[in-house]
């Protein structure tokens, strides 16, 4: 008999899974993201390559800081450096920035070692990569007399690390990571949620405009089907993000191999931290799935479900007026109390964690908080679902809803 109902419940959610992914709005959304984060990324590099300009720099010396030059060593700057030409004057430098044989130079006046300021002289603005190589190449020279690890140290510029008090937190290149990931966690799980509305709009009143949910309802109990319904959206919106997850991975192993970044290659994951913000994904859905669901119970038809879902998302959102508050002062007693709320819990407490430091306790009391919520939410759906099978056509008030839940349930 166990069994019997089991295999009902995975009945409802395998059906719900199939309905979504197999259709062509799922895969649209699926590559929607890759799509988007790819032009992004391509018209930043044309950009990029479009404003380099491989014409030689000219110089104009009149310091005499660039009298022995060297050359900028190897893994420092760009990997294709244009050619610097010296000029005697200002004067042969003009006639050759007109005559097309550089396309800007630099003036180093007298005073350089004082002032140290130079004026760059153009009829078309360089490219960012000529400019980028000549301070390469004029640093090079300036500290070629200096020890080896000092000059590495200048031309490499420094990594500045930010540790707290007690050695627990810290911000630096290497971990920039963690600092972006708990801020990326909070802006898609906004996403999911609002493109996750459609599915959540019509889990229950698709049914009930086509008449199976009559059917439904002899064959299985409330709670079985509402959690059908629920484990079934969550594998759609997992799926989603998996697939997410699987780009970005694919992304970042694609760029440690196309670019050579330091940054990149010495970056790394706290895999304690995204531990912590799946811990906070799961119940915060489906905290929020109980609640669209409880509205999609409640309303006659899917467009007014769609209407009403689109406000859960709605404290989500307005979270963010919270966000300087978070970031300035993340362990503050109201940033805590924030972070703890189920409505907001998604998107600041992976901000307190990503510019502060959370204890543990307080981790595990936001996700309590959140499950029992969650549980609360589908029960409150479920009972929403009985009552109106037997209201069948009727919209169900929600303090109707409330007063038939507290009293255990639609009466027969």
């Amino acid at each position: 008999m166990q069994s019997a109902k089991q295999a009902k419940f995975w009945f409802v959610a395998l059906n719900e899974y199939r309905k979504h992914v197999f259709q062509k709005r799922f895969i649209l959304a699926i590559i929607s993201v890759p799509a988007l984060l790819s032009v992004t990324f391509l018209v930043g590099f044309l950009t990029e390559y479009f404003n380099r300009n491989m014409d030689p720099i000219g110089y104009v010396d009149q310091a005499g800081a660039l009298a022995d030059t060297i050359p900028i060593p190897e893994g420092v700057g760009n990997s294709q450096k244009v050619d610097f030409l010296a000029f005697a004057d200002q004067e042969s430098a003009e006639q050759a920035l007109e005559a097309g044989e550089i396309q800007a130079y630099y003036l180093i006046p007298q005073a350089y070692a004082l002032t140290r300021e130079v004026s760059l002289v153009y009829i078309e603005e360089p490219g960012m990569n000529a400019e980028d190589d000549f301070f390469d190449f004029l640093r090079t020279n300036l500290s070629g007399n200096l020890p080896e690890r000092v000059q590495i140290l200048v031309l490499d510029g420094f990594d500045v690390t930010v540790r707290s008090l007690d050695g627990s937190r810290e911000f630096s290149e290497k971990y920039i990571f963690n600092l972006i990931l708990p801020v990326v966690f909070g802006f898609l799980f906004t996403f999911v949620l609002t493109s996750g509305s459609g599915y959540l709009s019509n889990a229950v009143t698709e049914e009930k405009e086509n008449r199976t949910i009559e059917i439904l309802s002899t064959s299985m109990s409330a709670n079985q089907f509402i959690l059908g319904k629920v484990l079934g959206i969550v594998m759609v919106i997992f799926t989603q993000v998996i697939s997410w997850i699987m780009f970005f991975v694919l992304a970042y192993f694609g760029a440690r191999a196309a670019f050579d970044a330091a940054w990149i290659d010495h970056a790394q994951i706290d895999y304690q931290q995204l531990l912590v913000l799946v811990m906070l994904f799961i119940p915060a859905f489906f905290f929020f799935s109980g609640i669209a669901l409880t509205i999609s119970s409640m309303v006659t038809d899917s467009s007014e479900g769609q209407q009403m879902i689109g406000i859960i998302s709605m404290p989500v959102g307005f979270s963010y007026w919270f966000a300087f508050l978070i970031i300035s002062n993340p362990g503050s007693v109201l940033s805590t109390i924030l972070s703890l709320i189920p409505f907001t819990l998604p998107t600041l407490m992976p901000l307190r964690l990503a510019f502060g430091l959370v204890p543990w306790w307080q981790i595990l009391l936001g996700v309590g908080i959140t499950t029992l919520g969650a549980f609360f939410t589908i029960w409150l759906a479920a009972r929403a679902y009985e009552i109106g099978m037997m209201q069948y056509g009727k919209r169900i008030r929600l303090g109707e809803l409330l007063r038939n839940s507290s009293g255990g349930g639609a009466k027969k």
